[in-house]
């Protein structure tokens, strides 16, 4: 034993020895060479390790939530260098008839439980004949949009040649998000469902879209190589990272699912072309309504649905047919003398939206006298003079709908009313009647004629007050009535004359420029 003793000591340094000797004789010396020394090195070669804590994928368009990474475990290192895979898809389109919106989901799926979605490069292709890029809306609040925010979009004339559109620009959206809460519920990725994080919101821009089979395709940009699935060279595509539970953020493989698109795989362009299967379902839209077309008929004549058509309807809500009904509103005097019947039709969906339509139906009396006024012309037939001349003394003289917002210019003669009328309106926009000539009506004596709801605009004259608008001798009744002086009348002439022993009443909403 002593012997080996011996042996052991000589193969010692005579640095060695003097070491020796000094920790015998010093005991706080060799608490530094047995502690202090030791603890050092585990310190740098902790740091060292740290140094190569894997953190996102790509720098300037994702940030870090947290620089430190502490030290990780051999086990937990070792199951970091394979990235999980995770899966974007955009899904779930819908339209919105009160805004014009079409809106799509961004959800996402993993191949690996316990994962976390730290931030994305959210980048996608889009018709810009049908589209237009509005906003990510609908974050959890632990997550939000990040530069560039907001995104840029780019149109590139490769709608046709990339992607199969019928029409040659498509629009490209750069943007980002990314998580912004450390300290919010962790959200987990999916591996048998889908999670959804946020949305993406359009504009419908086709003037004649075809709302009751609506689709738009919405491509993701994935990788390097256009073969490959992406669609914007000298750029790495979509870019997904995940939650590091030691801080910041770890690399993932990604996939990316496109919305009513597929890929063809050729590696040459066409890349793939829109599906056209996926019908977005509709929200807040009434129910197109086609209403049958408008008819005269003759006194006597049926005026059921059966015989003079029925309106015709869509369910965008749930798939069948709305339901369908009608009122009619009558204007005009009663059979045999000449009226309209304005009926209007309803569709109401299966989710409570309604929508008119309007079906016009001119009942004459047989002759070519109609009371009823249907276009803006000075004479003929179907002109103010025309159901003037030929009314009877206390008929009604109405005016269609499709007159509203338009001017009766009377050009030829003054008109005389020398029987007791009824001239009504009930159309918004109100009709103007005006006069081209010295003078527009001209009343006779113990005739009473009432006007309702029309605006009067007076003839022209230089002199004698004869640019009036009404000449009145014998009794006028104004109701609602708004009368206008001509800009060719010179101002101070009069714009209602009555004359002795003529009466006028004013009432309702009646107006009168008098400068």
């Amino acid at each position: 034993m002593a012997l080996l003793t011996s042996l052991k000591r000589s193969v010692f340094s005579p640095k060695t020895q003097l070491q020796s000797r000094v920790m015998d004789t010093c005991p706080l010396y060799r608490y530094f060479i047995l502690i202090v020394i030791p603890l050092i090195v585990v310190m740098f070669l902790q740091s060292l390790h740290a140094g190569t804590d894997p953190m996102i994928k790509v720098s300037g368009e994702l940030s870090h939530l947290n620089s430190a990474s502490p030290c990780i475990g051999d086990a937990e290192n070792e199951a970091m260098m394979v990235d999980p895979v995770i899966t974007v898809r955009f899904s779930n389109p819908r339209y919105y008839c009160d805004t014009s919106r079409y809106i799509v989901d961004v959800e996402f799926q993993s191949n690996t439980a316990n994962k976390e979605i730290f931030g994305m490069n959210v980048r996608f292709w889009y018709d810009d004949n049908l589209l237009e890029f509005v906003r990510f809306q609908n974050f959890p609040s632990s997550y939000g949009a990040v530069a560039p925010s907001p995104p840029s979009v780019t149109s590139v004339n490769v709608g046709t040649s990339w992607f199969g559109f019928p029409t040659i620009v498509a629009d490209y959206v750069n943007g980002a998000m990314q998580k912004t809460s450390t300290n919010a519920t962790p959200i987990y990725i999916s591996t048998n469902g889908w999670t959804k994080l946020f949305s993406i919101v359009f504009h419908v821009d086709d003037p004649n879209a075809d709302y009751s089979n609506f689709y738009a395709a919405v491509i993701g940009d994935l990788e390097l190589v256009p073969s490959n699935g992406g669609f914007l060279p000298g750029n790495d595509g979509i870019v997904i990272t995940l939650v590091n539970p030691s801080g910041g953020s770890l690399p993932s493989t990604e996939n990316t699912i496109p919305l009513n698109w597929v890929y063809t795989g050729s590696g040459a362009p066409p890349y793939g072309h829109p599906m056209n299967t996926t019908m977005a379902p509709f929200y807040n839209c009434a129910p197109p309504i086609t209403c049958p077309a408008s008819v005269t008929i003759s006194c006597g004549d049926s005026t059921l649905p059966a015989v003079l058509g029925t309106a015709t309807s869509a369910d965008y809500c749930i798939a069948g047919t709305p339901v369908i009904t009608y009122s009619d509103v009558q204007t005009g005097g009663v059979c045999p003398q000449s009226n309209l019947i304005t009926r209007i039709w309803s569709a109401a969906d299966s989710c409570g939206n309604h929508s008119y339509c309007q079906q016009y139906i001119t009942v004459g009396t047989g002759s070519s006298c109609n009371l009823l006024v249907t276009n803006d012309n000075d004479a003929g037939t179907g002109s103010l003079r025309d159901a003037i001349n030929c009314a009877l003394s206390g008929d009604t003289i109405t005016f269609h709908a499709s007159l509203a917002n338009t001017t009766i210019l009377i050009t030829s003669t003054k008109i005389l009313l020398s029987k007791n009328l009824y001239i009504r309106s009930n159309i918004t926009p109100r009709i103007k009647i005006k006069s081209n000539l010295p003078g527009l009506f001209d009343i006779a004596a113990n005739k009473t004629i009432e006007f309702k709801d029309l605006d009067i605009i007076s003839g022209i004259a230089t002199t004698g007050n004869d640019g009036a608008a009404f000449n009145n001798l014998g009794t006028l009744k104004l109701i609602g009535v708004k009368v206008y002086r001509n800009t060719l009348l010179p101002t101070g002439q009069y714009l209602i004359r009555n004359k002795p022993a003529s009466q006028f009443t004013l009432s309702g909403s009646c107006f009168i420029q008098y400068n």
